[in-house]
């Protein structure tokens, strides 16, 4: 099925096509980060972006939305920030089984994910990949405004999952700070994901029905990091 964006997209910048039709695969690897070292890498990566530091509101936003894609940080594999798939701007792609959900029905594939050398890499890509393709969501973001940018995120077709519970996840998190994710839970330590492997059970993350909520939000987005057939078929590729 292909998928369409509500707005016309940036175009694409040559490094990025560059980068992804000579993708080198690395192995995937569980880069873990803590509240603190999300908030921290965004705000770095965003100065280096624009020149000058990000509103403490929207900081607030993108990293809750982060935790909630990658289970506090604790499922964060490759600094990839925000589940993106395909290849970075490095050049880099990491292949690890994921859930996505199809008419209804959860699957278990295996794709490609982009990977990034560090945390400042990967954020920067991650903002900037959100600036270009959901560029009304930034604005929602700037706002503090969780509900317009979980909308637009929603609309662009970033996750599949029930608008209403993944705001609520977002915004549970909104406060999250390196105790609180420390109380609500540690996952077992597991081995990075393996081609043809089954993706780790969110159930196990942690014994927090708080974050059991999160993660069941998580599990029904999952379609969001599906495989089409083709780059121009899946909004989070590009």
């Amino acid at each position: 099925m292909r998928v369409h964006l509500d707005s016309p997209a940036s175009p694409e910048p040559r490094a990025s096509v560059a980068a992804r039709e000579s993708a080198r695969e690395v192995q995937a690897k569980r880069t873990a980060l803590k509240p603190s070292e999300i908030r921290r890498s965004l705000a770095d990566a965003y100065r280096r972006l624009h020149g000058h530091n990000i509103a403490p509101k929207t900081l607030d936003v993108l990293s809750a939305q982060v935790m909630n894609e990658t289970a506090l940080g604790t499922s964060m594999y490759n600094y990839n920030f925000g589940g993106i798939k395909g290849a970075s701007p490095e050049g880099l792609t990491a292949r690890y089984g994921t859930r996505e959900v199809l008419g209804g029905e959860t699957r278990h594939i295996v794709d490609g994910f982009r990977a990034y050398g560090s945390s400042t890499a990967g954020a920067t890509d991650y903002l900037s990949f959100l600036e270009r393709k959901y560029p009304r969501a930034i604005e929602a973001a700037e706002k503090g405004d969780v509900d317009g940018f979980v909308a637009h995120l929603k609309a662009g077709h970033y996750f599949t999952a029930d608008e209403t519970q993944y705001a609520a996840a977002v915004k549970n998190l909104m406060s999250v700070d390196d105790a609180d994710a420390a109380q609500r839970g540690t996952p077992t330590p597991r081995q990075a994901p393996t081609i043809g492997a089954a993706p780790p059970d969110p159930s196990s993350f942690a014994t927090s029905a708080t974050l059991a909520r999160v993660l069941d939000a998580m599990s029904s987005s999952a379609a969001a990091i599906a495989a089409p057939s083709s780059d121009d078929e899946d909004p989070r590729r590009l």
